[in-house]
């Protein structure tokens, strides 16, 4: 019979030998170097991690969008705020473009915190919440499915529909399933992009492969225009976030990770959306000529419709009809 010292014990050791597996552990974050000859591999990890996904659930949250409303009170309308009055160090317009689709738990836990998260650094910003419309008929995308939700393309329409509002200088890419764990994450724009969720507590705060650049991404608005922004390619799960990675090497653009660290976050569970294979056979069968059509695949080329754009006290919403290609990759290779 365990007695209450022996069980101290038995918990002590444990804490122990799990510090010492984190320490040791060798999948540690590596040199920001990424090439057509490895992008096989990081392919396959990334489906390795979309797979490990499927047991997540939709998170319930006792928040509702009135107690973060209540919870940021000096946001105004359209989600935005700046910093009174503002000094050189502030006068950078940075929009948080979060794209979005059927995660509402989600996005008002998001609201609640990166508001306050972005005030108290006196960020000059704007909330836009980018979402895909979901049509009923005989439309191509109903045709696609549910499951078919193309991110590139929404986060390209979205800077689009941005800068029709106002000028930016900083584009912050947020997926509303993350949550910042510190404050001091720096929500602004450096010289060159900044990849911002490098430790995720689903991946025990450990990269899962080298070329990952998804999460929380922080691109200056004349370096976004240069790489022609996202692919608009890549439709269901993935893989977007690995182009824009490729884009940035093409054109010898350095991906910061500062202060590594610090940059933690939480990823809220949800339903697992239905693993489309597409996109990553997308990748593969273009490995030595994707960049040829660079100029002919991103920002200046995405095909939507505006359907409305609503102002709401703690975002600007900004509802996109994106346009299915004729040429929509079908593909048969799928991960291992």
């Amino acid at each position: 019979m365990l007695t209450r010292s022996k069980l101290r014990h038995a918990l002590l050791f444990f804490t122990v030998i799990t510090s010492i597996v984190y320490l040791f552990s060798n999948n540690t974050l590596k040199n920001n170097e990424i090439t057509d000859k490895n992008i096989t591999e990081n392919i396959a990890a990334e489906s390795s991690v979309i797979n490990n996904r499927s047991q997540e659930t939709i998170e319930p949250t006792w928040l509702s969008m009135q107690d973060a409303i209540v919870h940021n009170n000096q946001t105004r309308d359209g989600g935005w705020w700046a910093p009174s009055p503002l000094n050189s160090s502030d006068r950078q317009r940075i929009a948080i473009i979060i794209p979005y689709r059927d995660r509402e738990s989600n996005l008002i836990v998001l609201l609640y915190h990166i508001h306050t998260i972005l005030q108290k650094q006196r960020r000059n910003y704007r909330v836009f919440v980018v979402e895909q419309q979901s049509i009923i008929g005989e439309s191509p995308i109903d045709k696609l499915g549910h499951d078919n939700f193309n991110k590139g393309a929404i986060m390209n329409a979205g800077v689009t529909e941005v800068l029709k509002l106002d000028k930016y200088s900083c584009f912050i890419f947020h997926d509303v399933d993350l949550i910042p764990e510190e404050e001091e994450i720096p929500y602004t724009c450096q010289k060159s992009p900044s990849h911002l969720s490098v430790r995720i507590d689903k991946f025990k705060y450990n990269i899962p492969y080298n070329g990952l650049i998804g999460g929380v991404l922080t691109v200056p608005s004349t370096i976004y225009r240069v790489v022609n922004g996202y692919s608009n390619r890549y439709w269901g799960h993935g893989s977007e976030d690995d182009d824009m990675w490729l884009r940035f090497h093409k054109k010898k653009i350095k991906v910061l990770r500062p202060n590594i660290n610090k940059l933690r976050y939480k990823m809220m569970r949800h339903a697992k959306r239905k693993w489309s294979g597409g996109n990553y056979c997308e990748l593969l069968k273009n490995k030595k000529n994707r960049f040829r059509s660079l100029e002919e695949d991103g920002l200046r080329n995405v095909k939507y419709k505006l359907t409305f754009i609503k102002i709401y006290k703690l975002f600007t919403h900004i509802m996109i009809d994106i346009q299915v290609p004729k040429d929509q990759v079908k593909c048969k290779w799928s991960p291992k």
